[in-house]
């Protein structure tokens, strides 16, 4: 959650990947040195046509949100959360093999280190997303008027 400067509440939800409130809690005193996100999509949820697994993208967080705006928006989820878009690296693998929308998370720092692998299941009307980006929507909006909260 961001504050505006009129003091209004900005709800970002974690969208189809987990391990958002390790890297809040990894950077809670600037302690975090990198992160990283591979997503593999299948190749027609990207818009393209490959025959076999191709790495179509490799940079910063900024620059693949440029590229990619409807498929990687968890990598600036992911920045604001970490080491800021310019350090956060995301690379971005067509795979014609590939049934589910798979995000790799990897993160070092003084707290030690993770590696998390969400493989979600691509919405039926929208394959570019996972119904579990949907579902974290849901989760801030039934928690927004609760006075106990868990995670970060």
């Amino acid at each position: 959650m961001l504050v505006d400067q009129k003091g209004k509440d900005i709800f970002i939800p974690s969208g189809a990947i987990g391990g958002i409130d390790i890297i809040k809690s990894a950077n809670a005193l600037g302690g975090l040195h990198e992160v990283s996100i591979t997503t593999r999509k299948s190749p027609a949820s990207l818009g393209m046509n490959v025959d076999e697994e191709t790495i179509v993208f490799e940079g910063s967080a900024t620059e693949a949100i440029q590229l990619f705006p409807k498929n990687i928006n968890v990598a600036i989820v992911l920045s604001l959360a970490g080491i800021g878009e310019e350090k956060t690296r995301v690379a971005i693998i067509a795979d014609p093999k590939a049934t589910k929308n798979t995000h790799t998370i990897k993160a070092v720092g003084d707290f030690g280190q993770f590696e998390l692998v969400v493989e979600n299941e691509p919405m039926k009307r929208n394959p570019k997303t996972s119904a579990l980006a949907a579902l974290s929507i849901l989760s801030i909006l039934k928690n927004m008027g609760s006075r106990v909260k868990v995670g970060s």
